[in-house]
């Protein structure tokens, strides 16, 4: 971007230069890193959960804790998770029964966007702006998953060579990544109606594998996760069954959600 040095021509140059950059920043990165992370966390997610009601303030409490007790059941430590959810979801939640009886929950005040705290979790508010649409609310172990910041800079050259003011270049590189051995961590809700793929079937004896129609497979043989696995294959079969061998395999399928991890041993 540039500033022009004549609009102003009697104003601080340097302060005009560092707002311009604040405001970029504010309006333009950080809520495409905030859309991209988000995104790359439902989609990526441990555990994902087609919906089959809508959220409404009499079941999303019940929702929730289900979720928690989901990853109280593995072992995902209570401290450190975060739940995420939509302006819109967090008004429902706000007008539940067990949200608004909770003094802690409903008066507390803490920093922007930190909107109080729910079955142990802080509770996040995101605006519909940055919130992946198809997603009701997601809960996220600060252990499970990362989005870092690797390059982050600003240069500002002073009356380049075709412009009369200044040149304003910046650069952000980012990422936002799951971590599958601590996938169990993060976990995300869809709306109804929204596309969540059946977990595969595997042929106990021949290690076929039966995905829903349109979907492909993705599978492993050493034990790891297919879903973050380098030694994924996709493929209908394990190229060389033997018996004794785990095959785990998922679905996947463009405009839809990644199906659950299935696991089988062949018996021969």
């Amino acid at each position: 971007m540039t500033i022009d040095q004549g609009n102003f021509k009697d104003q601080k140059f340097l302060k005009k230069t560092q707002e311009a950059i604040k405001m970029q920043q504010r309006e333009q990165v950080v809520p495409f890193y905030d859309r991209y992370a988000l995104n790359v966390f439902a989609h990526r997610a441990g555990t994902i959960v087609g919906a089959t009601a809508d959220l409404e303030k009499t079941n999303i409490c019940d929702r929730i804790m289900d979720a928690g007790a989901y990853l109280d059941d593995a072992e995902v430590p209570a401290e450190g998770r975060t739940l995420f959810i939509s302006a819109k979801g967090f008004k429902t939640l706000k007008l539940s029964d067990e949200f608004v009886k909770v003094e802690k929950l409903a008066y507390k005040s803490i920093t922007t966007g930190l909107m109080g705290e729910f079955d142990g979790m802080r509770v996040v508010k995101v605006p519909k702006s940055r919130w992946p649409q198809d997603v009701n609310f997601m809960i996220v172990h600060k252990a499970s998953a990362t989005a870092p910041k690797k390059i982050h800079e600003v240069n500002c050259h002073s009356n380049p060579p075709g412009i009369s003011g200044t040149l304003i270049e910046g650069r952000d590189y980012f990422d936002a990544f799951v971590i599958g051995v601590r996938a169990a961590g993060v976990y995300a809700e869809i709306k109804k109606g929204v596309t969540v793929l059946a977990a595969p079937t595997i042929a106990a004896t021949t290690g076929a594998i039966t995905v829903a129609s349109g979907a492909t497979a993705k599978y492993t043989t050493d034990g790891s996760d297919p879903r973050y696995s380098a030694t994924a294959v996709i493929g209908a079969a394990p190229a060389d069954v033997k018996a004794g061998m785990t095959v785990k395999a998922y679905a996947f399928k463009e405009g839809a959600y990644d199906s659950p991890v299935t696991e089988v041993t062949i018996t021969g």
